[in-house]
């Protein structure tokens, strides 16, 4: 997450694609997410332009890591550090 950009497009808000709660499960994550709930994602945004952003992996507020793409990177990725604010 440290060395990935933030998103500073002109869209307020973006839709989030994510994996079927199965594929999600073999990640760890089994429970839903909740509306609202924070997360920070890696990932892109779809290369036809539009609102859609495809997670390669994402974190919850506690810090669990669900990966999203059946390759994974060549380095599991950290998580940014909490923020102070």
């Amino acid at each position: 997450m440290i060395s990935t950009r933030a998103y500073t497009g002109g869209l307020p808000e973006l839709d989030l694609t994510l994996a079927p709660p199965d594929w999600m499960a073999r990640w760890g994550l089994h429970r839903r997410l909740e509306v609202g709930e924070h997360i920070e994602a890696v990932g892109f945004l779809n290369v036809n332009g539009g609102d859609e952003f495809r997670p390669v992996m994402f974190w919850l507020a506690d810090g669990q890591g669900v990966w999203q793409k059946l390759l994974p990177f060549p380095h599991r990725p950290e998580p940014a550090p909490a923020s102070s604010h």
